[in-house]
């Protein structure tokens, strides 16, 4: 046998058994290298020894390659066998002596885990949560028990993968828990098992008849709103008789009202002496005014003046009906234009029946009327004592946004400002202590404050 044909032979052998395309590729172009240089023979002659050719080299290839293929398995399996014996053991058998086919796994490598497997064929393993080390002699039992005949943990791993992980039971909805209270009692339940108060034994059943009970409580919680509505409305609506009534008291007020602020105190006092019956016209008209107020700036003097001292006196200046002195434990000189009140003292409010620093707290409270506030102011600070206390409250309208001169002006009255509150939008508080005497009435300035006028409705 020429060089060139071993080579070829040893190429076939190679491709059967690890099936290289390069051999293959060098057979098939030394195949028709040896056509081309081959001399002009008859054809026919040529194909016989081709076919005679192609046997020969086919029936020595099959030798070689089981021949070949012999020598590579038993290479394989001593390699093998020495890595799970140890270097220095022998007594490897071959595969041919073998006789039951999967033999290679129980005789091979046992590995612990499957993560083992994978890094011994250099493949990744899967992630874990780290572990706590283990003592170096639990570790050298567990490599001793991994050797043997048998392989175990590989069994187990393999039909750990072909079991399919267990699945979850349904998780079940936590029902809250009622109240006592609310907790009906449980119905009958019918032939089938099923509770009479529901249709699907989940969702209950309309039940009519306490359908029926909620609507007969609305009905009579009804009819008592209706009843005690009608038992506290007002008579029947006014006659045209009363209403022309009403037109007339109101257009009566506006005179009266107009007449008052337009006017001296001394003049107010001779129209109230020769018909007293206006003064109560006009404070009928008065209080129906008061009541659509959102407050009663009286109620605010009244709570000033329970902190005062016993012995202290006050001297209320225009009091109407004289409810501070009925409030407030403190000896009250009470005056107006007319008593409607008894402890009431007639009188002009520029001329009062008093002796100088005779009282303590002098109070005007909406009772600042007339062309003449000039003389309200020095007759109080007249009958009030030094370092005595002046209240004033007025309406918001009155100043047009002068409060600041309304200050200095009463200021020069021989007073000082002690106290204020603007922050109502309807009425305006000042308390002034008495500083000095002012004896000199003519050089005071004169006080002018905005009328207050009713409009016609």
């Amino acid at each position: 046998m020429s060089k060139k044909e071993g080579s070829r032979l040893v190429l076939h052998s190679l491709d059967k058994v690890l099936n290289s395309p390069s051999g293959t590729r060098a057979l098939l172009t030394s195949d028709v290298s040896d056509m081309e240089n081959s001399p002009n023979i008859n054809p026919e002659k040529n194909a016989e020894s081709k076919r005679k050719t192609l046997k020969k080299k086919l029936q020595a290839v099959g030798d070689q390659v089981k021949e070949n293929g012999a020598n590579i398995k038993k290479s394989l399996m001593t390699t093998i066998s020495e890595k799970s014996l140890g270097r220095g053991q022998e007594g490897t058998q071959s595969v041919e002596d073998k006789s039951s086919g999967g033999e290679l796994l129980k005789t091979g490598i046992k590995f612990t885990s499957q993560d083992a497997f994978l890094r011994f064929i250099n493949m990744p393993a899967k992630a874990r949560r780290s572990k706590k080390r283990k003592h170096d002699s639990e570790v050298e039992n567990e490599e001793e028990l991994s050797q043997g005949s048998d392989n175990p943990s590989f069994e187990a791993s393999m039909s750990l993968e072909q079991t399919p992980p267990p699945i979850p039971p349904p998780r079940k909805k936590k029902k809250k828990l009622e109240s006592p209270e609310k907790v009906e009692k449980i119905s009958p339940t019918n032939s089938k098992g099923i509770d009479s108060s529901t249709v699907d034994a989940t969702h209950r059943r309309f039940n009519k008849d306490k359908l029926k009970c909620i609507l007969d409580q609305a009905d009579s919680k009804h009819k008592i709103l209706e009843l005690s509505k009608s038992t506290s409305e007002s008579p029947a609506k006014k006659s045209f008789l009363d209403k022309a009534k009403d037109k007339l008291s109101a257009s009566r007020f506006r005179y009266l009202n107009e007449q008052l602020y337009t006017q001296t105190s001394s003049q107010s006092a001779k129209m109230f002496k020769e018909d007293k019956s206006l003064f109560e016209a006009y404070h009928e008209g008065f209080h129906q005014q008061a009541n659509a107020w959102p407050s009663d700036p009286l109620d605010k003097i009244i709570a000033a003046c329970l902190h005062l001292a016993e012995d202290q006196v006050v001297a209320d200046l225009g009091c109407g009906e004289a409810r501070l002195s009925r409030s407030i434990p403190n000896k009250v000189h009470s005056f107006d234009l007319v008593a409607m009140s008894p402890g009431v003292v007639e009188c002009d409010m520029s001329k009062l029946p008093l002796k100088s620093g005779s009282v303590n707290v002098v109070v005007f409270c909406l009772s600042l009327m007339g062309t003449n506030i000039k003389d309200f102011l020095s007759e109080g600070a007249r009958i009030l004592e030094m370092g005595g206390l002046l209240k004033i409250a007025e309406l918001e309208s009155r100043f047009e946004g002068n409060q600041d001169q309304f200050i200095k002006n009463v200021q020069k009255y021989g007073f000082e400002l002690t106290w204020k509150d603007l922050s109502s939008p309807y009425f305006y508080f000042f308390d002034f202590k008495k500083v000095k005497h002012k004896a000199n009435k003519k050089k005071l300035p004169s006080i002018e404050l905005k009328p207050c006028l009713y409009k016609k409705r």
